[in-house]
């Protein structure tokens, strides 16, 4: 959830550096890269979880019979 933070404050300073008329290009660049990596990561612990407390509900089921 920090990399999706940082990514989106990035947005808000590319934002703000084109509302200046400075250079923003890398700016905002920089913030999509770092937005994505931050939801993929979030995706993946996720799916992560939910394989796990799938797998921990299959093997009780199995303990159970």
């Amino acid at each position: 959830m920090a990399s999706v933070g940082f990514g989106l404050s990035l947005v808000g300073e590319a934002t703000l550096r084109k509302g200046r008329g400075e250079p923003f290009v890398l700016y905002g660049t920089a913030a999509l890269c770092v937005v994505n990596a931050g939801l993929c990561l979030f995706g993946e612990a996720v799916k992560h979880r939910a394989l796990a407390d799938a797998g921990r509900q299959l093997a009780d089921g199995r303990r159970g019979t």
